[in-house]
């Protein structure tokens, strides 16, 4: 029974690996091929700066500009 399983969750991992990989590649190729190298590297980043950041105390919190973050502590600039 632990082999069975063992040979699930490596199955698991290559088949994340294989999809992070192709999807490298895929933007990789995207980039490469773009005429517009700059507007397409820019529409990637957007598409993660919604994302939360990575560490477990800021998690919640979405990066705010200098001034947002004076008027959220209810100070005005």
């Amino acid at each position: 029974m632990e082999e069975v399983r063992k040979d699930i969750s490596s199955d698991h991992f290559l088949q994340g690996l294989t999809i992070g990989l192709l999807l490298g590649a895929g933007i990789f190729w995207l980039v490469s091929n773009s005429e517009n190298k700059d507007k397409v590297l820019k529409k990637i980043t957007g598409f993660f700066e919604g994302f939360p950041a990575s560490s477990p105390d800021q998690s919640h919190q979405v990066s705010l500009s200098p001034k947002r973050r004076f008027i959220k502590q209810g100070k005005e600039l």
